[in-house]
């Protein structure tokens, strides 16, 4: 291997580790917002269920150091709701740590040499 065809190798495996890490980043966002909103809907039940609170489901309530209103961002809370969404997204998640993890080696040895 010529010394060119090393360094665009390495030049392709860099940009492709930091592209990974960007989509690792990407994907745990959008999964700590599910995360929140799945919160906010336990909360919200759980307000439903207290016997020394008047519960009105459209009211907003504190949740997390903020106001929230299931009712008046619907589409947000039905789509956290859906399992096989959440599925996917997990298993889009190992498989970009898994890409990072695998890059981070390979770029190590880049390091190395």
């Amino acid at each position: 291997m010529t010394d060119a065809e090393k360094r665009q190798l390495k030049a392709d495996t860099l940009l492709d580790f930091h592209e990974s890490v960007e989509n690792l980043q990407v994907l745990e966002a959008k999964a700590r917002r599910l995360s929140e909103s799945l919160n906010d809907l336990a909360s919200w039940a759980n307000r439903a269920c207290n016997p020394d609170h008047k519960f009105d489901p459209a009211q907003d309530f504190w949740s997390r150091d903020r106001h929230t209103n299931i009712l008046k961002d619907e589409a947000r809370y039905r789509a956290a709701m859906n399992y096989d969404d959440l599925i996917t997204l997990v298993d889009q998640i190992i498989a970009a740590q898994k890409r990072v993890d695998e890059l981070r080696d390979t770029k190590q040895i880049f390091t190395n040499t």
